[in-house]
């Protein structure tokens, strides 16, 4: 069943800040995660969220996240939703909810990554020069596969395999997956090239799409 406690802050360095309810406070090592709790990193900080079912959430800095919902244990699917309003977030999902069906997800105000079972990222900016200073989430797959949409059309997505990255520009589709690095750390736009892993993941990897999103219309 729905835990009001869902994990705890078992990393952090540097500064951070929870909004719970109306009031904020402080965030510190230990310190028990709850539904709807709202965390903030500063510059230069870098916060773990262990929730739990053992799956990590890695927070850098600058960025904001919501843990939307978890349901864990009475026999049931184990479901985890949490939101990713600014910033980067790293996510190792446990192998417990490995191969179950639809059990982690991280949402952005403009894309769904739906995952079984993965190590990935996402990134989300309100203007970003990957999609024309348009809002950009960038995702990228490490291990696994993630099934990632733009969340005004949650039931249209494409399939993101280890090696991998797509981009989703406002309110369009998910950009045909490319090597990582081809959209730069985030989505910044400023590619570095190559792969972050050892192999681009099945299939090889495909000819590789502009980083830069074309404009609306074209």
């Amino acid at each position: 069943m729905a835990q009001n406690t869902v994990g705890t802050v078992s990393e952090l360095s540097g500064s951070a800040h929870l909004q719970r309810g109306g009031s904020q406070q402080p965030v510190t090592s230990g310190m028990p995660v709850q539904l709807k709790d709202k965390f903030t990193t500063d510059p230069g900080a870098h916060m773990v969220i262990t929730l739990a079912d053992n799956s990590r959430l890695e927070l850098a800095e600058q960025s904001t996240l919501v843990v939307d919902e978890q349901v864990v244990g009475a026999g049931g699917p184990q479901t985890t939703k949490v939101s990713l309003l600014d910033g980067h977030l790293q996510s190792l999902v446990s192998k417990a909810l490995r191969g179950t069906a639809p059990s982690f997800e991280v949402h952005t105000p403009n894309a769904i990554a739906g995952v079984r079972g993965t190590r990935f990222g996402v990134g989300y900016a309100p203007a970003s020069p990957v999609c024309g200073n348009a809002p950009t989430s960038d995702v990228s797959v490490a291990e696994g596969t993630v099934e990632v949409a733009n969340s005004a059309a949650p039931k249209i997505g494409v399939p993101v395999e280890a090696g991998y990255e797509t981009v989703v520009c406002a309110d369009r589709p998910p950009l045909p997956p490319g090597p990582l690095g081809i959209a730069g750390p985030a989505g910044t736009g400023v590619a570095v090239g190559g792969f972050a892993v050892s192999s681009p993941g099945a299939g090889g990897a495909p000819p590789p799409v502009c980083p830069v999103c074309p404009p609306p219309g074209c």
